[in-house]
């Protein structure tokens, strides 16, 4: 073919030489150190789509030497904006599509016409726009329940859906459908992932295109001791009056020693021991008003708590009634199960819960506060209506019932195919690869399944053969590979899923790529979360740059990827870079909007502590308010409490002194912090009852009644005391020194089980709680049938004599004595010499003695004496710690007798 050059070719080919010819003689006159305006190196970076013709685009370019502060903007031919170099990289949220192939944009200084450079580029593919999208993505950690779990609360923002339900998945692990109504969704024992972060993935439940990824600091719970509280329950009784009682229950494992205070709206309810459950509180006011609570937590653990709410509770108010009963129906979820959703309006009724009947059978027992309930898998009557019963909790007169046409499960609507997957393998030496393909059917036809894609069927297969492998595959970078699955019974019960070109030897590259802004973690940083795809790079390792400069080294392996404290750059904008280690060819580029800290989103009051003053001489004491904020308004504070507004501060005069208030044992003091500007910045405390000018606590009129023999070394034991000012409720008992239990005041005159110390004389000592130094402790006898053999022995207090070691033997108690074997005499005399750490013992002359003990009242030995001889046919000292106080003395005869307990004041 030959190339005619035609008059219009000519003439412009005329005009560009004579061009050419003027700029080259403009060029050469200009003097050396003279540089005209110059736009180069222009670089765009497409986003997602916005609309079937828009999709959003970053653009960066070079220049020097321009007139002015703005550039202006052409997008495929057409004025675009003004816009100011500073501003530079920018994103264009909206970039219209030319609807050919390509787009292309020019750049032109706004005061210089002539300072121009165009860019030409693929266009964006939207002609399959999906505008779903889930953002706002935010988790909030709880509780550890394990050493490998604990509590996280999911809340995020969507919109564009295709279903009711989205899928979640734990850590790359699938973990189950939820409905968007059920947010925030708390999840109770979350997996640790084992490493520093977790993360979970997001998608709609019918639109797998439609996801997004959350990466968290994961929560440490290596010190988690297992203390666990659940199923509270809380029941309120029938009113009596204007006043209710209410039951409290619930399970508990691996709790502390100290028993479990409840707590709500502002009251203490007291500590109590878990032996004690279940309990009973009240009355409480029904006053139609008050939204009852109650928290229940472990004095040991103060983590390992519960919460019930209660809710209103309305006495003398009118009769219980549930009304407005209404469902809906949703997915089945198996032949003979499907989703109902159950809603009513309610009043006057008696707690917190109610119990739901299903087809006459019950079905469960819930809160008022879950409405609306979704009931997951509501079991189909096998007829053609379906009914439920809602009633009141524990009251069968306040009921209502809703019949209503069963759900249609098990036929050609109700195929599905969910959890579709395309796993692309490795590429071998000839450039093909394999894919599997994998997922779940939910009720499938009996004739199997095909594959088809790219204008290709694959075969048919049973469901049993599931997953299956499909290739050999071309990897040549440039087929875009798809495959759907499609029941052979059903029509239209098919999945699609697209893998995309896969490139066994292309080039590098990395795309869609993401960020996901988290908190502030100062004025100037905050967390940001990055993923991104990428193909054929060169090693294990990526660098990041960070509004321009160097940030990190990072593996490929830890996508998404979660830079805690991402530097703000200080305009409206922030970007990133990321390009293959070392490879400067292999990048991606995303600009977005900075993240605005240090406003009403980020502000944080943290470690709040009320430390108590001292008690005036009117009653009245001091609080010293102290507390660590993190970008707080620039109004101050304010300080509330029991009704009471303590008045606004600055910041800057922390801590801050409230009072003087009453310490009148009665009140429970609680102090909230509240920022001024921002309304859900604050946090609570609880100080509790504050006594001041209270009379010492005393305890008094300790008396025991020991009974019956219990066992081979436990007896009954009853006991009662006095007390004045205890301060608290509770009690603590050791017996012979071993801690025994804790215990209410209530509980007392108290009967125990008392374990023997194994001499003929057991202690008794009981505390109020919290109170060391308000003990009595009180000594007595065991019963008879664990006392041992009693032989004679005497005791006397001797004063100590300079003229003589016998001392004064004035016998204060003297045993009855049993005649010892082989007619030896045993007579003792046992002196106590005040002033000296010793015992003075006087034995009959040839009295054959293997050991001599001498302990205090509980058992604890003082001192002892093993003779040589065993002969001790004069006196002799045993040596004490202390000989003050009630001791006794035990003498081991070489027969085995025991001559035992002498009380020696």
């Amino acid at each position: 073919m030959k190339n005619w050059i035609t008059p219009r070719h000519f003439m412009q080919f005329s005009q560009n030489l004579f061009i050419g010819f003027l700029l080259t003689l403009f060029t050469i006159s200009l003097p050396q150190d003279v540089q005209g305006c110059e736009i180069w190196d222009i670089v765009v970076e497409k986003g997602d789509c916005t609309s079937d013709t828009t999709y959003s685009l970053w653009l960066n370019f070079e220049y020097e030497d321009v007139s002015g502060d703005h550039f202006d903007l052409w997008a495929n031919g057409v004025f675009f904006g003004y816009y100011a170099y500073a501003d530079l990289p920018l994103t264009i949220p909206n970039f219209p599509k030319s609807g050919n192939n390509n787009d292309w944009l020019k750049v032109c200084d706004n005061d210089d016409p002539d300072c121009c450079r165009i860019k030409e580029f693929p266009t964006k593919e939207c002609g399959n726009f999906n505008d779903c999208s889930i953002t706002e993505v935010s988790v909030e950690k709880g509780d550890c329940t394990s050493e490998d779990s604990y509590t996280i609360t999911i809340n995020f923002e969507y919109q564009n859906v295709n279903s009711d339900y989205f899928d979640l998945w734990f850590n790359g692990v699938y973990d189950d459908q939820y409905l968007y109504t059920d947010l925030p969704l708390t999840i109770v024992d979350f997996p640790k992932s084992g490493n520093n972060n977790d993360w979970i993935k997001i998608c709609d439940h019918d639109n797998e295109d439609c996801c997004k990824v959350k990466e968290f600091e994961s929560k440490d719970c290596s010190n988690y001791n297992g203390c666990e509280i659940w199923d509270l329950i809380v029941e309120a009784h029938e009113c009596d009056d204007e006043h209710f009682l209410v039951d409290l229950d619930f399970n508990y494992a691996n709790v502390g020693a100290s028993g479990f205070t409840v707590q709500g709206n502002g009251n203490q309810y007291g500590t109590f021991n878990y032996n004690d459950l279940y309990i009973t509180l009240g009355p409480l006011e029904g006053d139609c008003e008050t939204d009852y609570e109650f928290v229940v937590k472990d004095v040991d653990n103060p983590e390992c708590q519960a919460v019930f709410i209660l809710g209103e509770i309305c006495c003398g108010a009118g009769d219980c009634e549930i009304y407005d009963l209404e469902v809906d129906k949703g997915e089945c979820t198996s032949d003979s199960t499907y989703t109902l959703i159950i809603n009513f309006q309610y009043q006057n009724v008696n707690g917190a819960s109610f119990d739901l009947f299903a087809n006459g059978t019950f079905f469960g027992y819930y809160n008022y506060s879950q409405l609306p309930l979704t009931i997951p898998n509501f079991p189909k009557s096998g007829g053609n209506n379906d009914w439920i019963k809602v009633c009141d909790n524990d009251n069968e007169n306040c009921c209502a019932i809703l019949e209503f046409d069963t759900k249609e499960c098990g036929n050609n609507n109700d195929c599905s195919i969910k959890e579709l997957e395309a796993i692309v393998g490795d590429c071998n030496e000839d450039d093909l690869f394999y894919v599997t393909i994998n997922f779940v059917a939910m009720n499938p036809g009996s004739q199997g399944f095909s594959i088809l894609g790219n204008g290709m069927n694959y075969g048919s297969f049973s469901y049993d053969s599931i997953p299956i492998v499909l290739g050999p595959f071309e990897g040549n970078c440039d087929k875009e590979y798809e495959f759907v699955v499609k029941d052979n019974e059903f029509e239209n019960c098919s999945k699609a899923i697209e893998v995309g070109k896969v490139c066994c030897n292309g080039d590098c590259e990395i795309y869609d790529l993401v960020v996901e802004k988290g908190d502030c973690t100062s004025d100037s940083t905050y967390s940001l979360t990055i993923d991104f795809e990428y193909m054929n790079v060169n090693g294990a390792s990526f660098d990041l740059f960070a509004n321009g400069s160097f940030f990190g080294y990072y593996n490929y392996s830890q996508l998404p990827l979660t830079i805690p404290n991402f530097p703000k750059s200080g305009g409206n904008n922030d970007w990133i870079k990321v390009c293959d280690n070392d490879n400067e060819d292999c990048c991606a580029i995303l600009e977005f909007d900075t993240k605005e800290c240090g406003n009403n989103e980020d502000c944080n009051i943290t470690e709040l502590e009320v430390d108590l003053g001292d008690c005036n001489e009117d009653d009245e004491f001091f609080v010293y308010i102290n507390f660590n904020v993190m970008n707080p308004g620039p109004q101050g504070f304010s300080i509330m409490g029991n009704g009471m507004n303590y008045g606004s501060f600055s910041y800057d005069s922390l801590p801050v002194m409230v009072g003087p208030l009453l310490g009148d044992c009665d009140t429970e003091y609680e102090f909230v912090v509240k920022d001024n500007e921002y309304e859900d910045c604050s946090m609570a405390i609880d100080v509790g009852q504050v006594c001041c000018n209270m009379e010492p606590c005393e305890i008094y009129d300790l008396e025991v009644e020991v009974g019956e023999c219990t066992g081979d070394s436990t007896y009954a034991l009853t006991f009662n005391f006095q007390v004045q000012n205890p301060g608290n409720d509770f009690f603590e008992v050791w017996t012979n020194g071993d801690y025994f239990g804790y215990f209410p005041l209530s509980d007392l005159p108290m009967t125990i089980d008392f374990p023997a110390g194994g001499f003929n004389i057991d202690e008794l000592k009981v505390c109020i709680n919290d109170q060391p130094n308000c003990c009595k402790t009180i000594t007595f006898e065991p019963p008879s049938c664990l006392q041992m053999p009693v032989y004679t022995i005497k005791a006397s207090n001797a004063k100590k004599s300079s003229q003589t070691s016998t001392g004064n033997n004035n016998t204060f108690r003297e045993q009855p004595g049993v005649q010892p074997q082989n007619g030896l005499k045993s007579s003792f005399t046992v002196r106590v010499f005040p002033g000296e750490q010793r015992l003075r013992i006087n034995a009959t002359p040839g009295a054959q003695v293997q050991h001599i003990h001498v302990m205090d009242a509980v058992g604890r030995l003082i001192g002892d004496l093993r003779p040589a001889s065993g002969d001790l046919s004069t006196r002799f000292d045993v040596p004490t710690l202390a000989v003050s106080g009630i001791v006794f003395v035990q003498v081991t005869f070489a027969d085995g007798r025991m001559v035992r307990k002498v009380f020696i004041p």
